[in-house]
């Protein structure tokens, strides 16, 4: 299936906050119009859950601005850089809000440790398919994740999310049952 992005622009009335430091600019495409009413390091446009523009002056900031909406690009730029992201509308993402997130992520390791049946959750969308995921258990195979629909496999102990890695953050309340995110496996051994 060919996909085809269409650029669609959203404009935020805002002004660049006032922090003492060296900013990297980060940005979601619709607001990439936006960029150069702010100052900093152009890191560059994070797509879905691909934040690697910000990983990328990683070392030539000391915090990131977040120049879109929602809260799930800065988490993820907050957990992989270890600095603060500060979004447009005041809040910042930082210290407590990695540690509360890995909290999560390790109670549901240290749950998936004691499981025995995992289920396998994979996408068919483009992306999102990995079915080299070299993990035994039982496959799952959809396009959308039905979440109602996984409480019809109660024999289920844990499910691995090999889709978008916003499902095994994001979405952790969402289960009945342990959820962590392929790269997370490596520490049931």
């Amino acid at each position: 299936m060919r996909i085809v992005y269409v650029p669609v622009n959203q404009d935020l009335e805002v002004k660049q906050p006032k922090i003492s430091g060296k900013a990297g600019l980060v940005w979601t495409e619709q607001y990439e119009h936006l960029i150069n009413n702010f100052k900093g390091v152009k890191g560059g446009r994070v797509l879905g859950c691909d934040v690697s523009n910000a990983l990328r002056i990683k070392n030539e900031v000391d915090y990131y601005l977040f120049i879109g909406d929602g809260k799930f690009h800065p988490l993820m730029i907050a957990i992989k850089t270890q600095k603060p992201v500060y979004l447009l509308n005041g809040e910042v993402i930082g210290k407590k809000d990695v540690e509360e997130f890995n909290k999560k992520k390790w109670v549901q390791i240290s749950k998936a440790r004691k499981a025995k049946k995992f289920g396998i959750l994979v996408s068919i969308k483009q992306g999102q398919c990995n079915f080299n995921h070299g993990l035994d258990g039982y496959t799952f195979v959809c396009d959308t994740l039905n979440y109602n629909e996984l409480l019809n496999y109660p024999d289920i102990d844990c499910w691995v999310n090999t889709m978008c890695p916003r499902i095994g953050i994001d979405e952790i309340d969402k289960f009945e049952k342990p959820i962590i995110n392929l790269e997370d496996t490596k520490w049931l051994k």
